[in-house]
């Protein structure tokens, strides 16, 4: 598809700007990196059956993993993940892992967890990449975000709006504002719903790099396709058009906000 295409070549060019994040290096797909450059060479499981499992495992499991520390050998990893869910665990469980791992700020074990999925030939859905697109964005890695989005789209997982704001946050924090731009393009291309968050972190990523014409462009692309505004919308806005010293359009566009009905974020 046209948004798998997209994925991959921004995927590519991202991986060549960017150098990996510290030693971290990551293979999606097939393995994940370990901090000593030892790879474990794992088999898929023959057979999955499909288990739920007691949800009071994942706090203990959690527990485990961050108690690792760094360095580690992703065999380590495995053998936690292997001896708490011999088994497939229940989706809802893998999500609260990968998610938990992701606000610890541990990126390196939630890539781990999740290549464990793949290995094991476990079931990945939308909501477990989206946890991982978001401990990218937490750790402010926009490029491996990129990388992850690619790998939903080559395991033909449906990519959704939330995986998307997660990598345009990441971006907007990296002020990789034109990497951002071509995401919101890329997700009416590819029929994946655009709003309020997805334009608010666009136009914050152009007031981070003084691109105040853009930042009025998503303005008015938000009112032609009827997305909700709110006061952090316009505020980022405003204070692009200030900071480039561009007061009158600042003043225009408080005349709008005074007109329209703004959306209170209290």
């Amino acid at each position: 598809s046209r948004w798998a295409r997209w994925c991959a070549k921004a995927a590519t060019a991202a991986s060549a700007r960017v150098p990996a994040c510290g030693t971290l290096q990551v293979l999606l797909g097939s393995m994940v990196s370990d901090f000593t450059a030892q790879r474990l060479l794992c088999k898929p499981r023959a057979e999955v059956t499909q288990a739920t499992l007691n949800d009071d495992r994942v706090p203990s499991v959690l527990q485990d993993l961050l108690r690792l520390g760094t360095p580690f050998l992703s065999g380590t990893v495995f053998d936690v993940l292997d001896q708490a869910f011999p088994s497939c665990p229940d989706p809802r469980t893998s999500t609260r892992i990968l998610s938990g791992l992701g606000k610890q700020f541990a990126l390196d074990l939630t890539l781990c967890a999740l290549s464990w999925h793949e290995i094991r030939s476990y079931e990945l859905n939308v909501y477990h990449y989206s946890a991982v697109v978001d401990a990218c964005a937490r750790t402010g890695a926009w490029n491996l975000a990129l990388e992850v989005l690619h790998a939903m789209a080559q395991s033909e997982v449906e990519t959704n709006t939330v995986a998307c704001n997660a990598v345009i946050s990441a971006c907007e924090k990296a002020c990789e504002w034109q990497t951002a731009l071509e995401i919101v393009g890329s997700m009416a291309q590819g029929m994946v719903e655009s709003g309020t968050i997805t334009f608010n972190a666009t136009i914050s990523s152009c007031e981070k790099v003084g691109k105040w014409e853009n930042g009025l462009q998503f303005l008015r692309a938000m009112a032609k396709n009827e997305v909700r505004v709110n006061t952090i919308t316009f505020n980022s806005t405003i204070s692009t058009c200030q900071k480039d010293g561009k007061w009158q359009d600042a003043l225009q566009l408080l005349s709008v906000t005074a007109q329209d009905t703004v959306q209170s974020d209290a």
